[in-house]
C-alpha cells in the first residue's frame, strides 16, 4: 500500500506537493469502524481511499497522472511509446522559466511483500537523471538497493550499488549491459526478468498502475476481458439489485469476422455504436455486443435489452464496480478520474462500501466533483483532500481538514461551500452572478460580445 506519493515540477504542482495516506487518530462516524478504512502494515495505520475533489482545472487529474507516469517509468519495454520514441513524458511546469528545462521528480513509499520502499526517480524528455530505491523491514535502518545517475557531459548511465545491495552481481551485470538513458531500472525486468526479489516486488506492485476515467472506457470490453468474471459477475448483480436495479443478467456476445475495409466500413454506418462496439486489432475483426437481461412476471424467459437502452448511471456503477473489482483483486492501488457523476449518492455509497469493507491492501484515489460524499455520514476527514490553483502563479495545491481546530459534528459539505477550505467555484455567488449572466445572455442576442 502507498504510505505516500509525493511530485515535483510535475504539470500543475510546481513545488514537491506530497500526498500522504497514513490514517489519523480520528475517531470512526457512523456504522464503519476505523479498520473498515485502513489496513495497518509495519505498524503504520495506511488509508484504503482518497477523494481529490476541487473545480475544474485544479489540479486533481494532474495529481492522479502521476501514478499513470510512473507505471510508464518502470514498465518500459520494446513495444511501449516510451521505447519507440526514445522519449519521456515531458510534464514540467511551463509557467516559470525556472522550472521549463528543469526535471521532474516522483518519490513514493509504500508497503509490499513484506516491506517498505522508497522509490525516487527524476527525469528530463531526454533522459532519466537520477534513480535510487530503499528498501525498510519494521523498524530496522532503512538500506540503498541502488542507485542510478546519468552523466550528460559523457552521455552515459552509471548504475552504483552498495556492499549491502541484494542485487546480485549476475543481475548487476543484466542491468549494466541493458540500461538505457531513457529507460529505469526497474523497466529492465519487464524486458529481462531476471531474479532480484526486490525488483520483481517494485515492478509487479506498480505494473496495475492506470489513470481510469470511468465513463470513457468500453464496458462491452471490460466484461469480455476478465477472466475471473465467476465472481465478478454475481456481485455486479448483487450490487445492482442492493441500488434498486431490476437486471437479472448480462451477456457480451462476440463476433470475429473476416472482412475487407469496405465492408467495415458499410458495418460501421449501418451498426449502431451504442449497440455494438467494433474493435480491428491488426487484422482481426471482431465485434461485442453487450446485453441486459430483465425477469419479466409476464414472461416466462428472459427478456434481453442492448446496452444503449440502460441508464448512464447505470453503466457508470458497473465500470466503477468492475474497477474497484481489480483494485481488490489484485492488492494494487489504483487511481479514477472524474467518476460518479451520474451515479445516485445512495448507489455510490454502496458501492465505495464495498470497497472499503472487502479491501485488505488494495487502494484507490479518486478523483470526483460529487460533493454529495461530503454529506456520507460515516466518511473520514483525513481521506479527503481539497484542490485548488493559484490564480496568479497557476500552481496547484491541495487542503487537508484538520480536525484539531474543527469540531467532530462540523458539516464538512457546508464548510466547503462557504470556502472554508478555498477552492469553491464563485458562479452564482450571491448578486455579481446576475450581472454577468445577464450579460452573456444579451450578447448571445445580439450576437456579439460588448465590452
Amino acid at each position: 500500500m502507498i504510505e505516500y506519493i509525493a511530485l515535483t515540477n510535475f504539470f500543475s504542482f510546481k513545488e514537491r506537493t506530497e500526498l500522504c495516506l497514513k490514517a489519523t487518530k480520528e475517531k470512526p462516524r457512523g456504522t464503519f469502524s476505523g479498520e473498515d478504512w485502513w489496513t495497518e502494515l509495519d505498524g503504520v495505520k495506511l488509508l484504503k481511499i482518497a477523494f481529490l475533489l476541487g473545480n475544474n482545472g485544479s489540479g486533481k487529474t494532474n495529481f492522479l497522472n502521476g501514478l499513470s507516469v510512473l507505471n510508464e517509468l518502470i514498465t518500459v519495454n520494446k513495444n511501449s511509446k516510451t521505447y519507440i520514441r526514445n522519449r519521456l513524458p515531458n510534464v514540467s511546469f511551463r509557467l516559470s522559466e525556472e522550472t521549463k528545462n528543469a526535471p521532474s521528480v516522483i518519490e513514493v513509499a509504500f508497503h509490499t511483500a513484506g516491506y517498505r520502499y522508497t522509490y525516487y526517480v527524476s527525469w528530463k524528455p531526454d533522459y532519466i537523471v537520477e534513480e535510487r530505491l530503499f528498501r525498510q523491514k519494521g523498524k530496522k535502518k532503512e538500506k540503498l538497493i541502488y542507485t542510478r545517475e546519468f552523466s550528460e557531459e559523457k552521455d552515459i548511465v552509471v548504475v552504483s550499488y552498495p556492499k549491502s545491495t541484494t542485487i546480485s552481481i549476475s543481475v548487476q551485470e543484466i542491468i549494466n549491459q541493458n540500461i538505457l538513458k531513457f529507460s529505469s531500472v526497474i523497466s529492465i525486468y519487464d524486458n529481462k526478468n531476471f531474479e532480484c526479489d526486490d525488483i520483481r516486488n517494485v515492478y509487479n506492485y506498480f505494473r496495475f498502475i492506470n489513470l481510469w476515467s470511468v465513463k470513457k472506457y468500453d464496458l462491452a470490453t471490460m466484461l469480455a476481458k476478465r477472466s475471473n468474471e465467476s465472481l465478478l459477475k454475481p456481485i455486479i448483480l448483487c450490487i445492482l439489485k442492493e441500488m434498486g436495479s431490476t437486471i437479472s443478467d448480462y451477456k457480451v456476445d462476440t463476433f470475429s469476422l473476416d472482412i475487407t475495409e469496405d465492408e467495415r466500413d458499410f458495418l460501421l454506418t449501418k451498426m449502431s455504436e451504442e449497440e455494438y462496439h467494433i474493435n480491428f486489432p491488426g487484422d482481426k475483426r471482431t465485434i461485442q455486443k453487450l446485453q441486459f437481461g430483465y425477469k419479466v412476471a409476464s414472461k416466462e424467459n428472459t427478456e434481453w435489452l442492448p446496452e444503449n437502452l440502460e441508464s448512464e448511471g447505470t453503466l457508470e456503477a458497473i465500470r466503477l464496480i468492475i474497477v474497484l473489482f481489480d483494485s481488490i483483486w489484485r492488492r494494487t492501488p489504483i487511481a479514477i478520474d472524474e467518476c460518479a457523476q451520474s451515479i445516485h449518492p445512495k448507489a455510490l455509497e454502496f458501492i465505495i462500501s464495498f470497497f472499503l469493507k472487502s479491501s485488505d491492501t488494495a487502494q484507490v484515489f479518486i478523483a470526483t466533483q460529487a460533493l454529495v460524499l461530503l454529506k456520507w455520514d460515516n466518511l473520514r476527514r483525513d481521506t479527503i483532500r481539497f484542490f485548488e490553483k493559484d490564480k496568479a502563479t497557476g500552481c496547484s495545491s491541495f487542503t487537508i481538514i484538520n480536525n484539531r481546530t474543527l469540531h467532530r459534528n462540523s458539516q464538512i459539505y457546508d464548510l466547503y461551500m462557504n470556502k472554508t477550505f478555498g477552492g469553491e467555484m464563485k458562479i452564482m455567488e450571491k448578486e455579481p452572478w446576475k450581472v454577468t449572466l445577464t450579460k452573456v445572455t444579451r450578447c448571445m442576442i445580439n450576437k456579439s460580445w460588448d465590452e
